[in-house]
């Protein structure tokens, strides 16, 4: 079996059935990770010795009959942001590099808890501000879908969208501020969940909206992210089985949405909704102004709640080492100076 492309849900199963190791799994994926990231474009470090040891432990439960959840021994990447004890979390920015947390992000604690393997820690764009995934310090992988010509990854959680893409991971844990989860998944063929806030807890996360910052995963089946969102959310797995989109009907808003498109992109979105009409879906289209008005605020320079918490967040640290931060991040950051709580 080729494991490196088999769903996590899916390696779940085959170690509950006795026909992988979690140790042979884990040591599969450390060494492709060497060999096709010896630059450490994707991974910023991988958990040699916290993987091998925790594999040997899902073994043994295994082995035992113990396993304790679908997912137990199953290795999977995690967001540079997110606090591993002992280990440099720098959320991307050599500003933060002497950062070293005493404990794991509640997150992390609880997958460990559940026997989920920690692969290892991805690049993401320097304190999670840009959908694009440039991070010049730590390093920008390339897009998993063009071999010939780099391309972006999408960002902020890039590391964690191409460490799946690319087979290094059976699914990452990244976050979504306004697009960080979701922009990677979308540009890289992958499943990318964006979560309530509050729903999963960011505690240990370095922030950057405390408002707005959530927890999410990559995967490359809507099966591993139920899996996913329901162990950080503690909450039952939603049943799958039979599911369809039958009956169900699917806004497509008109305004802001579908304005100005590249072709490729718009002929590829109504391709998507094609699919899902073939499959028993009603298109509606309606016109939601919300979101044009949702859209203005978000992005009109006097009012970016994104912005102001940035600042608020990091303001001193860009003040004390502007020299150390990408630029296009630096300026993002300090445009907060200027905004009021009025505003």
């Amino acid at each position: 079996m080729d494991w490196a492309s088999m769903s996590a849900a899916e390696l779940g199963r085959e170690i509950e059935a006795g026909r992988i190791d979690p140790r042979e799994l884990t040591a599969l994926f450390i060494n492709m990770a060497r060999l096709e990231d010896s630059g450490h474009r994707i991974f910023v470090r991988l958990l040699n010795g916290r993987a091998t040891w925790e594999a040997g432990a899902a073994a043994d439960r295994a082995k035992r009959g113990l396993r304790r959840h679908p997912l137990d021994g199953v290795p999977i990447s995690w967001k540079d942001l997110f606090d591993v004890a002992g280990e440099v979390t720098a959320a991307g920015s050599p500003a933060l590099a002497d950062r070293v947390p005493k404990r794991d992000a509640a997150v992390l604690a609880r997958a460990t808890e559940a026997g989920l393997v920690a692969l290892g820690k991805t690049t993401m764009t320097e304190l999670a501000f840009s959908g694009l995934g440039i991070n010049p310090s730590y390093g920008t992988p390339a897009n998993a879908f063009d071999t010939e010509v780099e391309r972006v990854p999408g960002g902020s959680s890039a590391g964690a969208g191409i460490s799946v893409a690319r087979g290094l991971a059976a699914a990452a844990i990244g976050s979504d501020t306004g697009g960080s989860v979701r922009i990677p998944a979308a540009w890289n063929g992958l499943v990318g969940l964006k979560t309530t806030v509050g729903l999963i807890s960011t505690q240990g996360c370095v922030p950057l909206s405390r408002s707005l910052d959530t927890v999410g995963p990559l995967t490359r089946t809507v099966e591993d992210a139920n899996l996913l969102f329901s162990l950080f959310a503690d909450r039952t797995p939603a049943d799958l089985s039979g599911a369809t989109l039958a009956g169900m009907r699917i806004a497509k808003p008109i305004g802001f949405v579908w304005e100005g498109l590249d072709p490729g992109i718009e002929e590829a979105a109504a391709a998507a909704l094609d699919e899902a009409a073939r499959h028993g879906a009603e298109i509606v289209e309606i016109d939601i102004p919300e979101l044009d008005e949702i859209h203005d605020l978000a992005w009109d320079a006097r009012t970016p709640l994104l912005v102001a918490e940035a600042y608020a967040e990091w303001g001193d640290l860009i003040a004390a080492h502007r020299d150390k931060i990408y630029r296009p991040v630096a300026d993002r950051i300090a445009a907060g100076e200027a905004l009021l709580a009025g505003d």
